[in-house]
């Protein structure tokens, strides 16, 4: 009997040369893995399932560590209304971590009213947050006049969110006392606003992006966006320099353009103002483009 002997393997090359394949391997499955956790996680949010939207984001996040700030936002206000503090503190500060710096969206997300209830952790994130911004920021950005706008940013904002939960409370109309009442707290604090705002320009001109950074032009912009008319047409000029020079957001120029169209009497440019007539409306998306702006459907 003859015997043929089979030629003798390399083990350790050949799994040498599989390694790098198996692991690639690996990190295919374990993303696509999470991408479906995250997705699964998501449905349950938007189904009001907290608890067990939370839970799906841990398991996402354990699988495949995302880099999306959003979807840690979400996970962290899935966990926020599920009664998981500590979790949603995690979530939050690893938001911070890939990217977040929107430090007035959170002050002002009623979903996160639990956690403000814990002033320490809260102060820490804010301050995490704050960390950060300031690391990757341009050597032109000043921290406090940032800071300063981002709490404008929540005073004005608090108070349109108390505003539509007001229209919303009233479907058949506000009464003129509930609205007297509203506008009797809400003015002053636009009329403080507009006033540091004009402090501010006098000394240094428009906040631009590279000096308070993209929320704290949008702080400075929304107390324009809400005075008075004359001040709105006064502020136009500078903000669409800002917007030109790359130092202010389009979409700000956009909203004011349309309100003080509005206020005018005509009709609005860009199609920002719900229910209002619209100049040449068959080029309205062409102009909405021009400022980066999404197309609408009509």
């Amino acid at each position: 009997m003859t015997y043929r002997l089979m030629p003798r393997l390399n083990c350790s090359a050949s799994f040498q040369g599989l390694l790098p394949l198996l692991l690639l391997a690996c990190n295919v499955h374990a993303q696509s893995s999470g991408a479906l956790l995250v997705e699964q996680a998501d449905s349950l949010y938007r189904a009001g399932a907290y608890e067990a939207s939370a839970e799906r984001f841990a398991e996402a996040f354990a699988a495949t560590d995302s880099t999306e700030s959003n979807t840690y936002y979400i996970a962290a206000t899935a966990a926020a209304l599920a009664g998981q503090a500590g979790r949603a503190f995690s979530f939050l500060h690893r938001a911070v971590e890939v990217g977040w710096d929107n430090a007035p969206a959170w002050e002002v997300d009623g979903d996160f009213e639990a956690l403000r209830a814990y002033p320490a952790l809260w102060g820490e994130l804010m301050a995490a947050l704050l960390r950060r911004r300031t690391a990757v920021a341009p050597p032109t950005f000043d921290v406090r006049l940032a800071v300063a706008l981002d709490s404008i940013h929540v005073l004005d904002q608090r108070g349109r969110r108390e505003w539509r939960r007001i229209w919303r409370a009233h479907p058949e109309g506000i009464p003129d006392s509930v609205r007297a009442e509203f506008w009797d707290r809400q003015k002053p604090i636009d009329q403080a606003n507009l006033v540091f705002l004009d402090a501010v320009v006098a000394e240094r001109g428009w906040p631009s992006i590279s000096t308070v950074g993209t929320q704290g032009a949008t702080g400075a912009f929304l107390i324009v966006q809400h005075a008075e008319l004359e001040d709105q047409e006064r502020y136009r000029p500078l903000l669409e320099a800002a917007v030109a020079a790359g130092e202010a957001e389009a979409w700000h120029l956009a909203y004011l353009t349309d309100r003080v169209l509005i206020r005018r009497g005509g009709p609005q440019r860009y199609g920002t103002q719900p229910n209002a007539p619209v100049e040449d409306e068959a080029n309205l998306n062409a102009r909405r483009a021009q400022l980066d702006l999404d197309p609408l459907e009509r």
